[in-house]
């Protein structure tokens, strides 16, 4: 398992990409050109992959989950490996608002 994200890191991660973005679509929206319409289709294209990755690693900590003797299995376990899945679900995205907020600070 990698590093577990936080709600509130990825919140504000989340509204500083959006504030730095947002104006930026507005005007490409506003007046198309090939290059704002490339940027557009480059936002799109980065959700899905985020998805997909996350499909992804859903999948293999389910398998993970899956071929783990039930006998091993303590009382917790169960919200244990609840909270596996939702991170490993959610953790592709959630690098990725992080990567894309670090990135727009600096500009």
């Amino acid at each position: 398992m990698g590093k577990r994200h936080s709600p509130i890191d990825v919140g504000i991660a989340t509204a500083t990409t959006l504030a730095h973005r947002l104006p930026d679509f507005w005007q490409d929206v506003m007046s198309p050109s090939p290059r704002g319409n490339a940027a557009i289709a480059g936002l799109i294209v980065e959700k899905q992959v985020a998805f997909a990755q996350g499909m992804m690693s859903l999948q293999a900590e389910m398998l993970k989950l899956a071929f783990r003797p039930w006998w091993t299995w303590d009382m917790w376990q169960g919200q244990r490996a609840a909270g596996d899945l939702l991170h490993a679900a959610a953790a592709p995205a959630a690098r990725k608002v992080k990567a894309n907020a670090r990135r727009l600070r600096k500009r």
